[in-house]
């Protein structure tokens, strides 16, 4: 660590067993126990910030919210495309459109245009 001279030192009581296992923990990543230390505290202060994992999470809860509100929408869509209109040509255009957004949102919402278009 650079200063690392110039740093005041820290005196700190550990229990023996504990100083083992830092010990250990700092040779298998080829530290010194002071360098092994500052790693586990900065690793322990920094546990809020995002990790790659975490902003995955994130986004994939941000698409699958999108997903459903999206489905919500199309569902809406279906429901006046099939039960209210009753000209043909506008009924299979809707049912196209429907096709459409299925298309971008997922097959399983195929299963639903299908049920919906029966009971026309």
């Amino acid at each position: 660590m650079k200063g690392a001279s110039l740093i005041a030192p820290f005196g700190l009581r550990m229990p023996e067993d504990l100083k083992e296992q830092i010990i250990q923990r700092a040779k298998i990543n080829s530290r010194s126990m002071n360098a092994e230390i500052i790693q586990m505290l900065n690793d322990a202060m920094h546990t809020d910030e995002q990790t790659p994992e975490l902003i995955k999470l994130r986004q994939e809860v941000t698409n699958l919210k999108l997903m459903l509100a999206l489905q919500e929408r199309y569902i809406e869509l279906i429901q006046d495309a099939v039960f209210t209109d009753k000209d043909a040509e506008a009924i299979e255009r809707n049912k196209k459109i429907s096709r459409d957004i299925s298309s971008l949102v997922g097959d399983d919402l195929n299963a639903l245009l299908d049920k919906a278009s029966t009971k026309e």
